[in-house]
């Protein structure tokens, strides 16, 4: 499944407990049904919504499952970042798999 590209000005309209996303290691979260759960409380969550949280995230040092649990709310990825580059390339492995199978076929046949 390909994670849909999102600039940083979409996600900046997404800044209030109605409709929170952040920007996390150029993931791009919906974290509006987890805010309220936030171990540091929702207001943590608030003063950055719509924004980049990476650099605040490391610096609390969240825990392995803290990070793994972010993953989950991933919806897409922020345009021109690493993470986008990642899942063009693995959304494009399939096709190239299917080219190499097909050139393998050919070469066995002929």
């Amino acid at each position: 499944m390909s994670l849909k590209e999102y600039t940083a000005e979409e996600v900046a309209v997404h800044n209030t407990k109605e409709s929170l996303w952040v920007i996390l290691h150029g993931k791009v979260l919906d974290v509006t049904k987890f805010a309220p759960d936030h171990p540091g409380g929702i207001f943590v969550i608030l003063e950055d919504a719509g924004k980049d949280i990476s650099t605040n995230f490391d610096e609390v040092n969240h825990s392995d499952d803290a990070k793994k649990h972010a993953d989950s709310f991933a919806i897409g990825v922020l345009k021109g970042s690493p993470a986008a580059a990642a899942a063009a390339a693995t959304a494009s492995a399939p096709a190239v798999l299917s080219f190499l199978e097909n050139i393998s076929i050919f070469n066995n046949h002929y």
